[in-house]
């Protein structure tokens, strides 16, 4: 959503997962120099970093007059494997990124404005033509909140989502965390600054409000631990009318460098780091390969698109939830007067998930918990959870294209009146049909990719090649995100065919989707060729007369980067 309009490229080599070590995982990382959150950036780009903080804290005094009381830095992420299934509470595969997002803010004292009932917030972005300054106020009063409009898209609206989020955790955990009791509210002086591309698919909006809500925090003198962290932020986006889920918060803010992570949603949040080995197996004649991450130049609103995109497959996928259960219900003989009793309500919508139904099938509750087996146990259970949302589901379609209203709303036993106030108030949606086979059936088969994914890494072997492997898992899910989650575009598409006809394995589309960014899968020997290919046939003929420097400032190398960041100790004065 921020910032720059660069685009990323992710190049980096991958052979083998392997479990890290790491001290203190649950807190927050802290760092005192930019040597330390960018360890693997070669000479010439810590130089760059340098300038770059160094503006970044200029621009702030000369903006404020003073200095930051705090100021963090979180990172972009890529999902490597793992699309659209968070909020369905499967595991996914992503990592955090070196492109990130600053923030420093100055609090002042609340009891000079003691004649007022409000207190100011100023935010500004270094980018400022493109991010214009904004001014508002909040409540001073700690027990009421500052108004966030979910239908104006309005960059400043990120910032509120943090406050309102960290403000509504200090006053309600006082004593659980022994914070001290909050007075009043305390006016803010922002200053944001970011290299994550706008609309890129690589979550510069969760980079965001990670950083506000741990910034807010930090000034009221609290300190998060990782998982709460993760958890409050996850809140933010669904202030601005986004209901998703926390794979974008939790890569951000658990990411490790030169590592992917394992993030798991159920039965608690976990994200269990995995490094990236340069040696393939020693029997092995496969040379490393490499991951190209770029993006589309498609811009991809989160916001402005999410009543037909993120916000209807939130509620595609609980309905198809809902009709499976009760399926399961009628099939074992029990009377259902309500589908919405039969699951949980942990889903996004308080009303069940695809992972619930899978756990009424397999009430056991060893899904994912077979890693030393290949958790080829838990692939065989989706597998099987994606033929019964196959023949169910398709059933009971009106049409190819979906469920009507009306046939949803009868198939559950409420109005469809009852349906949309239940289902599709809070987060409003427009749609024709509702696509619950298509979106069902590629959230199981995705979940069993992820697994895949992860086994082919952990046990590479000499007798078959790990990137074809690897690439047939990342050309299924980009067919799947065409076919039935339809969450990509024809632009991308055809990125991802350019690169597969030019060195690439495997390509998809990565983040929310409806363009943004793709992953590109490719020997190492072919990345050149590839990101040569990427340059003349996509960018050039798919943007006449872009730029060269477009071009080269779309194809930036980056690696697996340091989670959010608690910048300490006169970092400032070091760059």
């Amino acid at each position: 959503m921020f910032f720059f309009t660069s685009i990323s490229l992710v190049l980096f080599l991958l052979t083998k997962l392997q479990p890290a070590t790491m001290s203190n995982p649950e807190l927050v990382l802290e760092k005192s120099s930019i040597e330390e959150i960018y360890p693997l950036a070669s000479a010439d780009e810590l130089k760059l970093q340098h300038a770059r903080y160094a503006n970044f804290i200029n621009h702030f005094r000369e903006l404020y007059n003073e200095e930051p009381t705090v100021a963090v830095r979180g990172p972009g992420r890529v999902n490597l494997i793992g699309e659209h299934i968070d909020y369905s509470n499967f595991s996914v595969l992503p990592m955090a990124v070196d492109r990130d997002m600053i923030m420093a803010v100055s609090f002042g004292d609340a009891a000079a404005s003691s004649d007022s009932e409000t207190i100011s917030v100023r935010l500004a972005n270094v980018s400022e033509s493109e991010f214009p300054s904004r001014t508002y106020t909040l409540p001073k009063d700690p027990k009421k909140f500052v108004e966030i409009d979910p239908k104006v898209s309005d960059w400043g609206n990120y910032f509120k989502c943090g406050v309102v989020v960290a403000q509504e955790f200090l006053i309600n955990n006082c004593e659980e965390y022994n914070i001290a009791e909050i007075s009043a509210m305390r006016p803010m002086n922002v200053l944001v600054t970011g290299n994550v591309p706008t609309g890129s698919g690589l979550s510069s909006s969760a980079a965001f409000v990670v950083c506000a809500t741990l910034s807010v925090l930090l000034g009221y003198g609290f300190k998060p631990t990782r998982k709460l962290l993760t958890q409050l932020s996850i809140k933010c986006e669904q202030h601005v009318g986004v209901n998703s889920g926390g794979m974008d918060q939790a890569a951000s803010i658990y990411g490790v460098v030169d590592h992917a992570l394992f993030v798991t949603f159920k039965p608690t949040l976990t994200a269990t780091p995995f490094s990236f080995s340069s040696k393939v197996p020693a029997d092995s004649k496969e040379e490393p390969f490499s991951f190209v991450i770029a993006n589309s130049l498609v811009v991809s609103n989160k916001h402005e698109t999410a009543p037909t995109n993120y916000n209807l497959r939130v509620v595609e996928v609980t309905l198809a939830a809902l009709l499976l259960a009760k399926h399961l219900a009628n099939k074992a003989g029990k009377t259902v007067a309500d589908p919405a009793d039969l699951l949980p309500a942990d889903g996004n919508l308080q009303a069940g998930t695809l992972r619930n139904v899978l756990e009424l099938v397999y009430p056991d509750q060893t899904f994912g918990t077979d890693a030393d087996k290949d958790f080829v146990n838990s692939i065989e259970q989706l597998k099987t959870l994606e033929t019964l949302a196959e023949t169910v589901l398709g059933e009971s379609e009106d049409t190819p294209e979906g469920h009507t209203t009306e046939t949803v709303a009868k198939l559950l036993g409420i109005s469809p009146e009852e349906l949309v106030k239940r289902y599709m108030t809070t987060y409003p949606v427009r749609y024709n049909y509702l696509a619950l086979r298509k979106r069902a059936v590629h959230v199981y088969s995705e979940a069993a990719r992820v697994f895949e994914f992860l086994n082919a890494l952990n046990r590479p072997t000499a007798s078959s090649s790990l990137t074809e492997t690897l690439g047939d898992i990342i050309n299924r899910s980009h067919a799947s995100a065409v076919s039935l989650f339809e969450n990509s575009h024809p632009t991308v598409d055809r990125l991802c065919a350019i690169a597969c006809a030019n060195g690439a394995a495997g390509a998809r589309i990565t983040g929310a989707g409806w363009g943004g960014a793709t992953v590109q899968l490719v020997s190492a020997s072919k990345a050149a060729g590839l990101v040569a290919a990427l340059k003349e046939d996509y960018y050039r003929k798919e943007f006449p007369g872009v730029s060269d420097a477009v071009i080269e400032d779309s194809l930036i190398l980056s690696k697996p980067g340091n989670g959010t960041t608690i910048l300490i100790d006169d970092f400032f004065s070091r760059v």
